[in-house]
């Protein structure tokens, strides 16, 4: 039977995944989200958070609290693992991740199965690569990973560049709760990396569907947001940290 295309795989369940992105995708997002964590990782609030399916989201600097779920926090250790989970909940339309800058790559054998599969069913639409690093260079990496393994499989995804800027101070395991400390501010822009591009059918209903189409810059504007992002903002912080 042929799987929907209805998902949206996260790689991820840091204190960033936590504090940004999936209360982001959980207000704004109709698809479903599926976050991910290797079966090898030993981090203790992955546990907590698989048995309460949710978690306590506060904001130090307005000491509000808010109530997080979490429907689906599946455990993965290669391709066919989640080649299953695309049959479960459905192939991806989003796959994004929150791993570390350093990380990132360690991703791109698992990523190049699920674009493969994806495009045996589903090649005439879109599929996005969000990484929510604050890299200026994942997406590009994601491209020229797919080209060399297999000529043309790049053309199957599109990577998008990022800026993202949400303080995550933490995360804190005090049974049964789990916390997670960040800033209420929150503030993140996408834009493809090639600045001539024809988007495919369904882009902008996924944007729509998803909640990002806001968030959406076309390439000039992006350009000019991520200098604003590097100079201005990331000056602040490293001036305020040093008072």
């Amino acid at each position: 039977m042929k799987p929907s295309a209805r998902a949206h795989f996260h790689f991820g369940l840091g204190k960033f995944a936590l504090g940004l992105v999936v209360p982001f995708f959980n207000r704004h997002s109709s698809l479903r989200m599926v976050t991910l964590v290797r079966r090898e990782s030993k981090t203790g609030h992955y546990d907590l958070l698989e048995a309460q399916r949710g978690y306590d989201l506060t904001y130090y600097d307005t000491n509000k609290t808010q109530k997080v779920g979490l429907l689906s926090i599946e455990r993965y250790d290669g391709d066919s693992c989640l080649l299953k989970l695309a049959d479960q909940y459905g192939l991806p339309a989003i796959i994004s991740c929150s791993v570390g800058e350093g990380r990132v790559a360690t991703l791109f054998p698992v990523i190049a199965a699920l674009v493969r599969a994806h495009a045996e069913h589903y090649r005439d639409q879109a599929l996005l690569f969000l990484p929510f690093e604050n890299s200026s260079h994942a997406a590009v990496d994601l491209a020229r990973y797919l080209a060399q393994i297999e000529p043309g499989l790049e053309k199957l995804v599109i990577p998008m560049n990022m800026i993202v800027d949400r303080i995550c101070a933490g995360v804190r395991v005090d049974p049964p709760r789990c916390i997670v400390v960040a800033e209420s501010f929150e503030e993140f822009y996408l834009s493809p990396v090639e600045w001539d591009w024809d988007p495919p059918s369904g882009m902008r209903s996924l944007l729509a569907e998803s909640g990002l189409l806001g968030h959406y810059l076309d390439p000039p504007v992006f350009d000019l947001q991520k200098k604003k992002k590097t100079w201005v903002v990331n000056g602040l912080h490293y001036c305020i940290s040093i008072l």
